[in-house]
């Protein structure tokens, strides 16, 4: 008789837990995923072709090209990583003070050499400082932010960082991203930092204006 089975591993190893079973001639099966494996009539290719809609070896071709085409990605991103550094850079220096420029710099070309996102963090973080330079409604940025279901956790976390410390009015922008929402002591008193080093800024640029 037929019973159920508790396994544990990713795909191939399920599936060799279950050949165990298959050549021990006991029938078990064992629910992956939502698919149904029976060890009785298992192979390789049958788990596979349920879980996955593929056999093992177009499996593991569509992984090789999938890899290849990913390192001719990076090669191609790292291949321009002086002109994205340099764009990055020039662009960013409108919205930032220029007691920051340093650390826009060596961001700029850290961010060049980043072949997980390829840049994709500092240019939606130009984008929405560019944003904040030229509106007056940073709730409106704010909302569009918030309500942008294609960012993941850690993305959206390292655009707003960028963002709260080199845009001129970052603290103002998180502010409105967090509005009504608890804040930790700690991340208030950054914003406060923050804050108050851009206010130091504005009183050093002053004298230049008169």
């Amino acid at each position: 008789m037929e019973r159920e089975v508790e396994l544990e591993g990713n795909l191939d190893e399920i599936i060799d837990q279950l050949l165990e079973y298959k050549n021990k001639g006991v029938d078990v099966f064992y629910n992956y995923n939502g698919h149904v494996l029976h060890s009785k009539d298992l192979t390789v290719d049958s788990a596979y072709l349920e879980v996955m809609g593929e056999t093992h070896i177009e499996y593991l071709k569509r992984q090789r090209e999938l890899k290849e085409k990913w390192n001719n990605e990076d090669k191609e991103f790292l291949a321009n990583k002086d002109t994205n550094a340099t764009t990055w850079y020039i662009e960013g220096m409108n919205y930032i003070y220029s007691q920051k420029e340093d650390k826009w710099k060596k961001l700029c070309i850290s961010e060049s050499e980043d072949t997980l996102y390829k840049g994709g963090i500092i240019k939606e973080a130009l984008r929405i400082m560019r944003l904040i330079a030229n509106s007056d409604n940073l709730k409106e940025i704010a909302d569009a932010f918030n309500n942008d279901d294609s960012y993941s956790g850690a993305f959206a976390d390292s655009v707003e960082s960028i963002i709260l410390y080199f845009s001129k009015r970052g603290p103002e922008f998180v502010k409105c991203l967090y509005e009504g929402q608890y804040l930790s002591d700690e991340f208030i008193k950054t914003i406060e930092e923050i804050e108050n080093e851009n206010k130091s800024y504005e009183e050093e640029i002053k004298p230049k204006n008169k």
